[in-house]
């Protein structure tokens, strides 16, 4: 069994090698689901030859017969197993079975996400299957890949890239539908470059102030920017607790990103592109300062919460 990439993957099929069992598991559903739709164009099976089950309604014995059976007209069998995960304890111990020993006249293709379970598969799989993996994506290779999905036809800054995922999420999937949404919303704007501000227009945020705008001009130590969008933010309503827990969670992430040693990855980040962000921005204060104001945060958080006589915008 060899563990390989997706990359690894592509490249045997384009040069038209298979194995009898590839096993794709992970939680990046999208990027599964885009190498198996690759399956059809690449080999071009005839229809007795290939076939497609998901493993909630998989009938398994009939799954294991067409395996063993021998390819019409054809030197391979293509057959699709999905969400393996689904099968109980003696399902699985019989497909286990089945890819400790395969058929080399076919290549099975199995998808599943144990997430933090244990895998009964992966270590089942007979020396020359392959298993290859597809984590969730992290904040940086969501910014990434979202990046390469609009380029060239549309330039966007870190700040836009850092809210859309924040709102989507990471999934393929969604930062896809997202992509379709920007460029849409650009071609009809005529607008170069896709800002902040066009970020939280598109996630349904107010356009007069946008999200996270606060924190990064703390971040960034601009103060006067900070001062008039934390007032802009008052006279509309906003919680003043709401703008407090922003500034508190600022400083801590500045104070924990300052205070990490050399390449270490800070604690309580998302993400190492989220903590590469914060150390950049971190070396524009000092250490000292930020614990008063992170103590000057929590003092005043237990003030407003604990007297009535304190007017909280104040």
């Amino acid at each position: 069994m060899a563990s390989i990439t997706q990359k690894d993957l592509e490249k045997e099929w384009s040069a038209g090698k298979t194995r009898p069992v590839y096993y794709l598991h992970g939680e990046e559903t999208t990027q599964k689901e885009h190498l198996i739709k690759k399956i059809k164009p690449l080999f071009k099976p005839e229809s007795f030859n290939y076939s497609l089950r998901l493993a909630q309604t998989c009938d398994l014995a009939a799954l294991l017969d067409e395996a063993h059976t021998v390819p019409m007209l054809s030197d391979v069998r293509f057959m699709v197993l999905k969400d393996a995960e689904e099968f109980k304890k003696k399902e699985r111990d019989i497909l286990s079975s089945y890819i400790e020993a395969p058929c080399e006249t076919t290549c099975l293709v199995i998808t599943a996400n144990f997430g933090r379970d244990e895998d009964p598969f992966k270590k089942k799989l007979a020396p020359g299957c392959a298993d290859i993996a597809f984590p969730k994506m992290g904040g940086e290779e969501a910014a990434a890949y979202l990046n390469n999905v609009l380029f060239p036809d549309v330039k966007s800054d870190s700040h836009a890239l850092e809210l859309i995922i924040d709102t989507a999420g990471t999934e393929m999937a969604a930062l896809d539908n997202e992509a379709e949404k920007i460029k849409t919303y650009m071609h009809s704007s005529g607008k170069s470059i896709f800002s902040e501000k066009d970020a939280a227009e598109i996630c349904g945020f107010s356009q007069k102030i946008v999200p996270y705008s606060l924190g990064n001009q703390i971040a960034d130590k601009n103060r006067p920017a900070a001062l008039k969008t934390a007032a802009l933010m008052l006279s509309q309503g906003e919680d003043p607790l709401k703008l407090l827990a922003e500034i508190s969670f600022t400083v801590e992430k500045l104070l924990s990103a300052k205070m990490a040693d050399g390449n270490d990855m800070p604690a309580g980040f998302a993400s190492p592109w989220q903590a590469r962000l914060y150390k950049t921005k971190a070396a524009r204060h000092n250490a000292s300062q930020l614990a008063r104001a992170l103590n000057r945060c929590i003092f005043v958080e237990s003030e407003l919460k604990s007297s009535n006589k304190l007017a909280p915008a104040t």
